[in-house]
């Protein structure tokens, strides 16, 4: 499959081979020394990250589920009973891309639970 070049130097898109839809990918900072990601102040990930400039109710919530394990412990309950209660009420025939919603303290209980095991 050609990749899509812009300025003839990197790739910025991604092509489903599937439909033909382009996805136009963020500018990638990782050449200039950073991190690889975009950066944008005041958002959730930034919090979720442990940004000291993101002091917010998200990391506060985060840092309360780091120091109190029954805390952790019924969130993470109660956000996966949410999942299972959630999957059973789903048709299996369901497309993949479905959108899901849920409450953003519930996502980071699921984040910060992923990140634990990752670590």
């Amino acid at each position: 499959m050609p990749s899509r070049r812009s300025n003839g130097s990197r790739r910025d898109s991604t092509e489903d081979p599937r439909s033909g839809a382009i996805a136009e990918r963020a500018p990638d900072d990782s050449a200039a020394g950073g991190s690889g990601f975009s950066i944008q102040g005041g958002m959730a990930l930034d919090a979720f990250s442990g940004r000291p400039d993101c002091i917010s109710d998200i990391s506060e919530f985060l840092t309360e589920l780091d120091e109190n394990p029954r805390l952790r412990a019924s969130a993470n309950l109660r956000t996966m009973t949410w999942v299972r209660e959630h999957l059973e009420r789903i048709s299996e025939s369901a497309a993949i891309g479905d959108p899901v919603e849920r409450r953003l303290q519930d996502v980071l209980v699921l984040m910060n639970q992923l990140m634990a095991r990752m670590r």
